[in-house]
């Protein structure tokens, strides 16, 4: 079955805003830990990003099945760095927008996958 195209648009694009604000956060943290926990996670949406911007997802699909493990692994990283966000950044505005950007991709990525 075809997920629905503006449930798959809403995940991408809150993939897209978590991306972007990803690579805007890793300016903040002063170590090199926190840098490359938020740079890895990045990459880790990017590679969800081009996924999604390939076709429309169906459920009964190979690529929905590789895909939805992918998503599973990436929101347990996503679900770390937002437990950990407010000890690396400490811009309270960006720390902010990072676990809340982050709360809406999870919810989307539960919509899609069940992840």
């Amino acid at each position: 079955m075809i997920i629905a195209k503006q449930d798959q648009d809403n995940l991408r694009n809150s993939l897209q805003s978590l991306y972007d604000l990803l690579n805007k956060a890793y300016w903040y943290p002063s170590t090199i830990e926190a840098k490359d926990a938020i740079n890895g996670s990045a990459q880790a949406v990017f590679q969800i990003i081009t996924v999604l911007n390939q076709a429309a997802l169906d459920s009964d699909s190979d690529q929905y099945k590789a895909l939805k493990i992918t998503v599973t692994a990436v929101n347990k990283k996503l679900t770390s760095v937002q437990a950990q966000i407010d000890n690396w950044i400490h811009d309270v505005g960006i720390a902010t927008q990072v676990a809340s950007v982050i709360d809406q991709a999870l919810g989307y990525a539960k919509t899609v996958f069940g992840a």
